[in-house]
């Protein structure tokens, strides 16, 4: 406590209170002068942690100054209530509708089969699972299903893990197509059949042309083949060729989302289309090494898209390109490769070595990519009965025959038959997926979504 003369007390604490008892005007002078004494002056309390000063005079009479109020007290505010942890509810699989985004499956570990009502003359089913890691539970799973019955379109995707920002670049293209889907069908109204003819082929070929093939005979067969499958299609249905155009067309604006999250994904969906004339016809796109077959009524499997890994467009080179082995014996390239499947080997077209490992991985194409997200596209007439399963690598890769490096439809074929139903029978390719490994895949993610048609 510091004495100003016989005015006063200085308190030395954050807010100073100063009482004068001194009456008259002449009392203004003794307050400036109080005022300057106290800016000169370095107390203790200037020492306070940069809390401001406070002054404040008490019992001031002056006739011509009203009594300052003694300082409020500063209310008190209701204790914050701790916000109630969010209820996470765990639902059987025969309680699973597809009420809320399919991503948000993606956080748990095993999705058994679960069927997703509302979409038209179709039975469709989904299941996914998580890899099996030391960090099963803490990682949300790459994979993603896509399934709206409001435009039809059913399929899968899967987030390159490895890139960063996987779960996240497949949960934006679950979220977007759909509307991008519908965008495109408003506008491809005013293409004549020919000019969406022309459009596809366009694209067909920009495609190889993405993937380095700059073979003039494969741009014709490419050419050829797409133009007898379009012509086919035409013939029954030009709204066929419509929705085929838009599904093309809403991939490219998907991948302008994915990019934003800085990730890539795979995507190969599709939508099953009843055609003006009663027949059923299945589009399909693919970008990426997940894939589309068709089960038929009889149980027989074939597959409906290319897979655009780097291994499927060097195949074919590495299966002619020849090397000597240890004992002298000329054998393929692949063959090599495939003896030594960690040896990184000199391959044809490419800047560096790669592994046979490394090569059955890299995916060439992916949305969110600059260089390779042109998709391909296949239209094929399907029957009452018949079934469309789409499923990333997680299980593709597991049913590969070692000897030919193709999938195992056989093995494939024998999965899908068994079970009652087709819940039953898609959680048991997705099991038996789990259980089997390959030279250059234990474990992966994997998600499967099937479509019956009625």
């Amino acid at each position: 406590m510091r004495k100003c003369g016989t005015h006063g007390l200085i308190t030395c604490s954050p807010v100073l209170h100063f009482d004068l008892k001194v009456g008259g005007i002449s009392s203004w002078n003794i307050l400036n002068k109080l005022v300057k004494l106290v800016k000169r002056t370095k107390p203790p309390w200037q020492t306070i942690k940069n809390k401001p000063l406070k002054l404040i005079f008490m019992n001031f009479e002056s006739p011509t100054a009203e009594r300052l109020p003694p300082p409020k007290k500063r209310a008190e505010r209701p204790p914050v209530k701790p916000k109630k942890p969010e209820k996470v509810v765990q639902l059987e699989p025969n309680d699973y509708e597809l009420v809320s985004a399919p991503g948000e499956f993606q956080e748990q570990d095993v999705v058994p089969a679960f069927e997703i009502t509302g979409f038209h003359n179709l039975e469709v089913v989904a299941t996914l699972e998580k890899k099996n890691t030391s960090k099963k539970g803490k990682e949300p799973n790459q994979d993603n299903i896509i399934a709206d019955p409001e435009t039809g379109l059913l399929g899968v995707m899967d987030g390159l893990g490895g890139e960063g920002h996987g779960d996240l670049a497949s949960k934006s293209a679950e979220r977007f197509l759909p509307e991008h889907f519908q965008t495109a069908i408003k506008k491809n109204s005013r293409f004549t059949p020919d000019e969406l003819q022309a459009n596809i082929v366009e694209h067909q070929i920009n495609r190889l042309t993405q993937r380095g093939v700059t073979n003039f005979a494969k741009w014709n067969e490419a050419d050829r083949k797409t133009t007898a499958m379009l012509g086919a299609a035409a013939k029954h249905d030009p709204a066929i060729l419509h929705k085929a155009w838009a599904l093309v067309e809403a991939l490219h604006k998907t991948n302008l989302n994915v990019k934003e999250t800085e990730g890539f994904t795979t995507a190969c969906v599709g939508l099953i289309h009843t055609a003006s004339d009663g027949t059923r016809w299945a589009i399909t796109a693919n970008i990426g090494d997940s894939g589309a077959f068709i089960r038929h009524k009889g149980g027989d499997i074939a597959r409906l898209t290319e897979e655009d890994s780097l291994f499927d467009i060097k195949k074919s080179e590495l299966e002619t390109e020849m090397v000597t082995d240890q004992n002298g014996k000329m054998i393929s390239l692949l063959q090599a490769m495939k003896d030594e499947p960690k040896r990184r080997f000199v391959i044809p077209g490419l800047p560096k070595r790669f592994s046979y490992t490394e090569l059955k991985v890299v995916t060439m194409g992916a949305l969110g990519d600059e260089k390779h997200n042109e998709p391909s596209l296949v239209l094929r007439k399907v029957r009452s009965g018949d079934e469309i399963i789409f499923a990333t690598d997680g299980i593709i890769d597991k049913f590969e025959d070692a000897k030919t490096d193709e999938t195992d439809l056989l093995a494939l074929e024998l999965e899908t038959a068994r079970g009652n139903n087709l819940k039953e029978r898609m959680d048991n390719v997705r099991q038996e997926a789990g259980r089997r490994t390959t030279s250059y895949k234990k474990t992966d993610d994997a998600a499967v979504a099937a479509a019956q048609v009625k």
